[in-house]
């Protein structure tokens, strides 16, 4: 008997040990750079704001294009956008938060060259388990929730020491560093000849990796975009399906049959089936922005005072649109 209850204790005592590792280790985790970079942006969720009157989803391109300071005065606005977000999440993301939304609420939906040719299938991935209902999470696992939202660290598997050993080397190169933390880091402009180059170079990657390997994907992708339009329709507010601006000689080095395919096909079925207002930030208008540098920190990602003059021109495409009140 005796034996028996040293044993549970030691036992006790073992695993009250591991976990104070574990979980030390988990703490040290998520003060790292690398939890940092896999949950960038998700801050915002903390508190979505009511009433919202704009409100735009997508993937990084979403994010920067979207920046409403200028509107935010007189109306609820609101950036929904992740980096890497797909069709699939912008809709569970507006299925999740749409009691935030005004009734009358003007809901972009941006899409660019990659939105059709994305991975569909893929499960969700951990930054979700923070801010979605379970029945939007897709491939949901209780395993998954409990990693994503109390032992990160668990999730990282084998890459953990990489990743923590990385973090740690990074936090000493700049521990001698003077760093400006409070403010938001000043931005450089960026020349037409590295726009070029990155354009030429961003391409050649995407092409031979994404647009041709993916067709099979479209087909769901599309479905996904479509469901939020008419969802968006059933519920009295408007969406809009937005093409973000890109350096201009980024859309003219793809192959033209490939972005056909890949792209502006699915779009006009879009519009067929749904007939949703579709604005294109890369002809007409908007010409001149995408042949200006200063609006774009790389070829397919627009800067803080190309994200403002952004918003201005989509402010008033909604006017032209007698959308905007």
């Amino acid at each position: 008997m005796k034996n028996n209850i040293m044993f549970f204790v030691k036992f006790a005592v073992a695993a009250l040990l591991v976990l104070a590792i574990l979980f030390g280790i988990n703490y040290l985790y998520i003060g790292g750079e690398t939890y940092a970079g896999t949950y960038s942006g998700m801050e915002k969720f903390e508190n979505v704001p009511e009433n919202i009157r704009y409100a735009n989803f997508g993937p990084s391109y979403g994010m920067s294009c979207f920046r409403y300071d200028e509107f935010e005065e007189e109306n609820v606005c609101f950036n929904f956008g992740l980096t890497m977000q797909d069709a699939y999440h912008d809709f569970a993301l507006l299925k999740n938060y749409e009691d935030h939304l005004s009734d009358d609420a003007v809901v972009a939906i941006p899409v660019s060259y990659f939105s059709f040719c994305s991975n569909a299938s893929a499960p969700s991935s951990s930054r979700y388990y923070k801010i979605l209902k379970k029945e939007n999470i897709k491939g949901y696992t209780v395993e998954n929730y409990v990693s994503s939202n109390y032992l990160p660290v668990y999730g990282k598997g084998s890459s953990f020491v990489r990743d923590f050993t990385n973090d740690a080397m990074n936090a000493i190169i700049k521990k001698g560093m003077t760093t400006k933390t409070e403010e938001e880091p000043e931005e450089k402009s960026v020349e037409a000849e590295k726009l070029s180059a990155d354009s030429k170079s961003r391409v050649v990657v995407i092409e031979s990796g994404n647009l041709s390997v993916y067709q099979n994907y479209i087909e769901e992708n599309e479905n996904y975009v479509v469901e939020m339009i008419e969802y968006v329709k059933s519920k009295g507010m408007t969406p809009v399906m937005v093409l973000t601006p890109y350096w201009y000689e980024y859309t003219e080095g793809f192959d033209k049959e490939l972005l056909t395919k890949g792209f502006y096909e699915p779009v006009e079925r879009i519009i067929e089936k749904t007939g949703v207002v579709y604005m294109d930030c890369n002809s007409g208008d908007f010409e001149d922005y995408i042949h200006t540098p200063e609006y774009f920190n790389n070829c397919d990602h627009v800067s803080k005072k190309g994200g403002l003059e952004f918003v201005r021109r989509y402010m008033k495409f909604l006017e032209n649109q007698g959308i905007k009140s």
